[in-house]
Order: structure tokens, then C-alpha cells, then sequence
């Protein structure tokens, strides 16, 4: 039985087209490689906005994800790590 991704194979092509686009940013932005010539200056700084945007869906997801996992109670045979008791006073 093949394991389940935890999280939507459409957000792992977002982040990696993310982090494309902004790896041709800051390539643009820093090394002076233009890759995607958009025609006005600081176009990589464009490209890595744009980049880091379509990567944040990603983050925001695994944020929640770990979230969810952490509030849950674990299962008798469940041999994860458990987080440590936080005391308040």
C-alpha cells in the first residue's frame, strides 16, 4: 500500500514552480541573468515576489498540517514524538 502525500500534489507543483520563478528572479535581481526578459528594470525583483507568493499556499498548508497533528491524541501504538507538556502558571 503506497503512502499518502500529506498534502495536494497541485501544492507541491505550485511551490516548485515558485521556487523556479524565483530562482530566475534572484538570478535576474543579483547575477545579472536574464532568463525571462520582461522589458523594464528590476524584473527579478518582480519575479521573486511573484515566486514567493506562489510558494506560501504550501507553507501555510504544512503550518496547519503540523498544527492539526500536534492537537490530536496520539494513538496507543503510535510512535511519534510527543511535544512536551507546556506548564502555565
Amino acid at each position: 500500500m503506497a503512502n499518502k502525500l500529506p498534502f495536494p500534489l497541485s501544492l507541491l507543483l505550485l511551490d516548485a514552480a515558485g521556487a523556479v520563478l524565483a530562482g530566475l528572479g534572484a538570478g535576474s535581481e543579483f547575477a545579472g541573468i536574464e532568463v525571462i526578459p520582461l522589458g523594464f528594470p528590476h524584473n527579478g525583483a518582480l519575479l521573486m515576489v511573484i515566486g514567493v507568493a506562489m510558494m506560501l499556499p504550501m507553507i501555510w498548508h504544512v503550518i496547519g498540517f503540523t498544527r492539526a497533528r500536534l492537537q490530536e491524541p496520539a494513538a496507543p501504538d503510535d510512535d511519534r514524538p510527543q511535544p512536551p507538556a507546556v506548564r502555565r502558571h
